[in-house]
C-alpha cells in the first residue's frame, strides 16, 4: 500500500477500535514481528501480550495534563503507575511514548507541548522503576490526529504507548 493508503487504513482502524493505540504493518517476512525485523514468534507473542496489558491498563482512561503544560495531576499519575507495573513485567521489551495535541495553537507550541508531555510520562515511568533505556518519548504535536476535522477535538490530545522488542 502507498503511505497515503496506509495512513487512511490506520486512521480507520484506530477510530473504530479505541483500545488499539497503534498499527504496525507486516512486510510479509516469515516469523516477523510486524515491523519486518525477523523477530522470532516468542518475541512477537511477548510484544503482543505486553501491548495488550498496556492497552488494558489505559482502557477507558486518559492521561491528562494541566492546560498548556506538562504537569500531570494525581489521577493521571495513577494511570502511569498502572502502565509501569505492566512494563516491569515485560522484560526485554521497550516502550515508545507518543505525545499528541489537538490543532489549536501554533504548530511549534503544539510540538513542544507534546514532547514535554511525552517526556513527563517517560520521567514518571522511570520514577516507578522502568529502566530509562527501555523508553523513548516523541512529541508529534497535532500532526497525527485521531479525529480529523475538528481542531479542538479532545480525542486528539493523548498519550500513546507502543511496545517494541529490544534491539
Amino acid at each position: 500500500l502507498s503511505e497515503e493508503d496506509r495512513a487512511k487504513a490506520e486512521a480507520a482502524i484506530l477510530a473504530a477500535n479505541p483500545g488499539i493505540s497503534s498499527v504496525v504493518w507486516d512486510n510479509g517476512s516469515e516469523g516477523g514481528d510486524g515491523a519486518g525485523d525477523g523477530a522470532d514468534a516468542a518475541t512477537q507473542a511477548a510484544v503482543v501480550d505486553c501491548q495488550g496489558g498496556i492497552d488494558e491498563a489505559v482502557a477507558g482512561k486518559s492521561i491528562n495534563f494541566n492546560s498548556g503544560s506538562a504537569y500531570m495531576p494525581d489521577a493521571s499519575l495513577e494511570i502511569v503507575t498502572e502502565v509501569a507495573d505492566v512494563l516491569k513485567a515485560c522484560e526485554g521489551l521497550n516502550v515508545a511514548i507518543g505525545g499528541h495535541t489537538d490543532a489549536t495553537g501554533s504548530a511549534e507550541v503544539n510540538q513542544n507541548l507534546s514532547q514535554g508531555r511525552a517526556d513527563a510520562v517517560s520521567v514518571a515511568l522511570t520514577e516507578r522503576g522502568v529502566a530509562a533505556d527501555r523508553i523513548t518519548a516523541t512529541g508529534f504535536g497535532s500532526s497525527k490526529p485521531k479525529v480529523a476535522g475538528d481542531g479542538a477535538n479532545e480525542a486528539n490530545r493523548r498519550i500513546e504507548f507502543t511496545i517494541t522488542r529490544s534491539e
